[in-house]
């Protein structure tokens, strides 16, 4: 693809509540495992939990608001909304999305996303193309909700895992040299059942929690052979090399993953933002939570500097991008 000029104007992060540690987190599910044990396979210390009155659209409403505060941006200039969740949102219709707009009174065009964890890195892709054809300014809103419903308390891969949260951004015109220089995108159908959340109709899985069918070692060899393809792609793409990337905002489902794939892959280490250990797996929301903790740093991306992105989940739905910083 050509580049697509735009320029980051804000970013947002809304995690509810107090972080809950293992030890109080296994609380809720007495004798599942340890909190020392989760450290050790997850690197995860603590998550956070949405309140009994929150919903995947009101936390996303609140990233949003931070978002456009910072980009100094009013909810009527928006030209476009657009909300990911991994697991579809807060109903089945109308899209979750309109609980957010109600919230900022906003008005313009606005849909819903749903491509795993993969969501916000398809959401940006949109939303470039749509800035670069003269929409814009575009808020891109990434909200979680999983410990209420889609966890089961006696599964010890799954509900020490994941938490709750959003992030939001916003992308306007290019002032100066800010594009998104490459957007690749690969969709395996034919890995669909490794990681999913049923309906209530379905036959395979019918409570609607959260469900790993792939074994461990199947996950993290997929992780391994797929998610480096596309990397190397969009560093093709970009026409770079990755001694030439300066920042990497990754997806990043677990701390020890993380820390296997900066070493596999000889990611800059210092120059990779860890979040996952304090708010555990927050799906689609951990790309913008890692590009919000790159933005709001001291020493963060300057004009000219490239940030490497990538995510892979559900689907299974993977791939990665490079924005070259205005």
């Amino acid at each position: 693809m050509s580049a697509l000029p735009l320029r980051v104007l804000g970013t947002g992060v809304y995690l509810p509540g107090e972080a809950i540690p293992n030890r109080d987190w296994l609380a809720r599910s007495p004798g599942l495992t340890t909190a020392e044990a989760i450290e050790d396979v997850t690197g995860i210390l603590s998550r956070h939990a949405a309140g009994p009155e929150e919903s995947v659209g009101s936390m996303g409403a609140e990233a949003a608001k931070i978002a456009l505060a910072r980009a100094g941006v009013a909810p009527g200039e928006l030209a476009r909304v657009l909300l990911t969740c991994s697991h579809g949102g807060d109903r089945r219709g109308p899209a979750t999305v309109n609980t957010v707009m109600d919230s900022l009174g906003a008005t313009c065009g606005a849909f819903d996303v749903n491509n795993g964890c993969h969501g916000f890195l398809t959401a940006l892709d949109l939303g470039a193309r749509l800035v670069a054809t003269g929409e814009s300014p575009v808020l891109i809103v990434a909200s979680e909700l999983v410990t209420r419903t889609l966890l089961n308390p006696l599964d010890h891969r799954t509900f020490p895992l994941f938490g709750d949260g959003a992030a939001a951004v916003v992308l306007g015109p290019a002032r100066g040299q800010g594009a998104l220089l490459s957007s690749v995108h690969r969709q395996r159908g034919d890995m669909l059942q490794s990681l999913f959340v049923p309906s209530p109709q379905d036959t395979l899985r019918p409570e609607g929690q959260i469900h790993f069918a792939a074994s461990g070692r199947l996950m993290r060899t997929m992780v391994e052979e797929l998610l480096p393809q596309v990397i190397q792609a969009a560093l093709d793409e970009a026409g770079l090399t990755m001694a030439e990337v300066d920042w990497v905002a990754p997806h990043q489902p677990n701390a020890v993953w993380l820390e296997r794939l900066i070493t596999r892959l000889n990611l800059p280490s210092d120059r990779v933002p860890r979040v996952v250990h304090r708010t555990g797996n927050v799906p689609s929301a951990l790309v913008p939570l890692g590009l919000d903790a790159l933005f709001t740093r001291a020493d963060g991306p300057k004009p000219g500097d490239r940030v490497l992105m990538m995510a892979i989940g559900a689907g299974v739905a993977y791939g990665a991008a490079v924005l070259r910083v205005d």
